[in-house]
């Protein structure tokens, strides 16, 4: 079957686009195609069309109905999430005597951030619990576990959650 896929939205400036392969579509028996729908609203309001799919007949084989809602948004209603998990380093690095390790939490779950030494020893647990989706810091200031100062060198902080660990270095300069 040849297939033609035809779009029509409502106003003169349309909110919804399709992204297609090259028409018309030669689908034979038991093939698929696969196509997407943009939303992108150029003003404030509902917004409705119609995706057309027809055979070069002028009978539609389907009508796909699409709808979206606009809205102005506030600065405080966009949110800054991330889109992976990820552990993206510390600032101040060289530190003394704190540094703070950022990371994002793309999926709420289980998150634990360790330090360690040169010798793979855990020096310190700064983070052990469940997290929200969102941006994190923690800050280690330069002590183990049972409180004791920890000397100058070369530390790594190491993230883990489900799915993800990641390790970065840390220079700890008294």
């Amino acid at each position: 079957m040849i297939v033609n896929i035809i779009t029509m939205a409502a106003g003169s400036n349309p909110a919804f686009s399709v992204v297609l392969p090259e028409m018309p579509l030669n689908i034979l028996g038991g093939e698929s195609v696969s196509f997407v729908i943009l939303y992108q609203p150029t003003t404030i309001g509902s917004h409705s069309g119609v995706v057309i799919i027809n055979n070069n007949t002028d009978e539609p084989v389907v009508l796909l109905q699409i709808t979206g809602s606009a809205k102005v948004v506030s600065d405080d209603d966009i949110v800054d999430m991330p889109i992976v998990t990820e552990l993206r380093g510390n600032y101040p690095n060289p530190f003394n005597p704190e540094t703070t390790i950022s990371f994002a939490v793309a999926h709420e779950g289980h998150v634990s951030i360790d330090v360690y030494n040169v010798r793979g020893q855990k020096v310190r647990s700064l983070a052990n619990g469940n997290y929200s989706v969102g941006n994190h810091s923690t800050v280690w200031n330069g002590l183990s576990d049972g409180g004791q100062s920890v000397g100058s060198g070369v530390y790594f902080v190491r993230m883990q959650t489900d799915g993800y660990f990641e390790t970065m270095r840390l220079i700890l300069l008294k």
